[in-house]
């Protein structure tokens, strides 16, 4: 037969009851402070937060939530926030009740925002797990993504279809990073063989100094966008004259230099044979002399005058104003006036 307790033991188990109690009382204040807080907190975020069990009832969303989908008035979360009947193809929800935190990005329909979602496992007290959902709204990232895609891809359109060739390349290290449709073709490479590249690939080895083509140098140096004409070597050998432009730009907080070229090879072959033709006009004009004009001649003794006032015999004078010169003769004429008995002795003999 079981002894029974004495009065003390009795006392004793009271008072560790009484103490058990309390140190209950105790902790259930500690956690519905600590549950207060946590609301507290969760309902001055600013992202939403929503809380939802197996059954798919929303045990709780905080004022974020409810600004952008309304109060929750006893709905399922899909006729909450999807407005169906059913639970979505697409739900978490096994997957957070298996332990797994997800992550995944969400557009709404019902208010045309665009949601990052973090989906992971809750514990309740009663040892039961929910899936804490926390939604922060990037609908303006997403645009400014939208917008920047899209400005990149005018751009890239832009950039290939430009007429002149184009290359990009990092001013430290002169690697070639970038270079349209028109520069694959002035060199006669495929974008390959370029990329990765040092810049000097592009050049003679006459117009590379110090490891760099000339004109690259004195673009990173002057920063001007000067126009600087040099030479560009092909795949195949062929030397081709270009006019470059270029300017150091930054690009996602990295420095650039964008070069454009100009092929000016048939300019400068023209230019070539333009000045070889002023030169052979020019040599020809100095060996060619023409008079022109009205000559002031003398009626008497037939001096011409010259443009300083000089008067000079009229020999002098085409001789020093054109190619012409002189072999003295004299005419039947002169030769009887001059020489009548040489004119008289010939006629006797005939």
């Amino acid at each position: 037969m079981a002894r029974k307790p004495t009065y003390k033991e009795l006392e004793q188990r009271v008072k560790e009851l009484q103490e058990e109690a309390l140190d209950r009382q105790w902790l259930e204040e500690a956690l519905r402070v600590e549950s207060n807080n946590l609301i507290n907190i969760l309902n001055s975020m600013a992202d939403g937060v929503c809380i939802v069990n197996q059954q798919y009832d929303i045990e709780y969303v905080n004022p974020a939530l409810t600004k952008d989908f309304g109060r929750v008035e006893g709905r399922k979360c899909y006729e909450y926030f999807h407005d169906r009947k059913e639970v979505c193809p697409w739900c978490k929800n096994q997957d957070v009740f298996a332990g797994k935190t997800v992550h995944w990005e969400w557009y709404s329909f019902k208010n045309q925002r665009t949601y990052d979602l973090i989906d992971t496992p809750l514990k309740n007290r009663d040892g039961t797990i929910s899936k804490l959902e926390i939604f922060r709204d990037i609908t303006e990232r997403k645009q400014m993504e939208e917008a920047l895609k899209e400005s990149e891809e005018k751009y890239r359109k832009l950039f290939e279809e430009i007429a002149d060739p184009i290359f990009v390349a990092d001013p430290e290290t002169g690697i070639l990073i970038d270079c349209n449709y028109a520069a694959l073709e002035l060199v006669g490479r495929k974008r390959s063989e370029l990329i990765g590249k040092h810049q000097k690939i592009l050049h003679p080895p006459e117009e590379i100094e110090g490891g760099y083509s000339k004109s690259f140098k004195e673009h990173i140096s002057k920063q001007d966008g000067r126009v600087l004409e040099e030479q560009v070597i092909t795949k195949k050998g062929e030397i081709k004259e270009v006019a470059i432009r270029a300017n150091v730009i930054e690009v996602e907080g990295k420095k650039q230099i964008q070069g454009m070229f100009r092929d000016i090879t048939e300019r400068k072959q023209a230019e070539e044979v333009r000045e070889k033709l002023i030169e052979e006009l020019h040599d020809a004009l100095v060996k060619v002399k023409t008079l022109s004009g009205l000559l002031p001649i003398c009626a008497s003794c037939k001096k011409i005058r010259d443009n300083k006032g000089n008067w000079n015999h009229i020999e002098t004078y085409i001789r020093e104003h054109s190619e012409a010169d002189f072999s003295h003769g004299i005419c039947p004429e002169c030769s009887r006036k001059l020489y009548p008995e040489l004119q008289d002795d010939s006629s006797s003999e005939e």
